[in-house]
């Protein structure tokens, strides 16, 4: 596949309206995700990212995505901005973000794709940031 046409899937692959449609099925997986465990369960996967569905979480949400392609995968850095719009636990750290609290995540993701379709998923938030943002660092301790 082309460059393009691997951006093409992620792009679908991050649309919620999409996503299933990006995936093969029955070799879909998460690794090395923090909060999820490894599996490639995939209805294990869908109520973890329901849990996380940054649209419900925040108002005022700001995304921002890049795609880089090379081969076989594709690296989304991404950055996200928002207002707790309820207090809630966040998954990955096991603490509760407080509402009315705006908070920044970055993070990364790795999908690798075949076939025209996402095979797996890896991802990497900056969660020493999420905590410096509320107060709860080792370095504020």
């Amino acid at each position: 596949m082309s460059i393009e046409a691997n951006k093409a899937v992620a792009r679908r692959w991050l649309n919620k309206e999409t996503r299933l449609e990006a995936m093969d099925r029955e070799r879909y997986r998460v690794v090395d995700t923090p909060g999820i465990p490894d599996t490639d369960d995939l209805e294990t996967i869908m109520r973890y990212d329901e849990q996380d569905d940054v649209r419900k979480l925040f108002r005022d949400l700001t995304v921002k995505v890049e795609l880089i392609a090379d081969g076989d995968k594709v690296v989304i850095p991404w950055c996200m901005t928002g207002t707790a719009v309820a207090a809630f636990k966040h998954v990955s750290l096991g603490v509760t973000i407080p509402a009315g609290t705006t908070i920044t995540r970055r993070g990364i993701t790795i999908l690798t794709l075949d076939n025209d379709k996402v095979i797996e998923e890896r991802t990497h938030e900056d969660r020493l940031g999420v905590l410096e943002q509320l107060g709860m660092s080792p370095a504020t301790r």
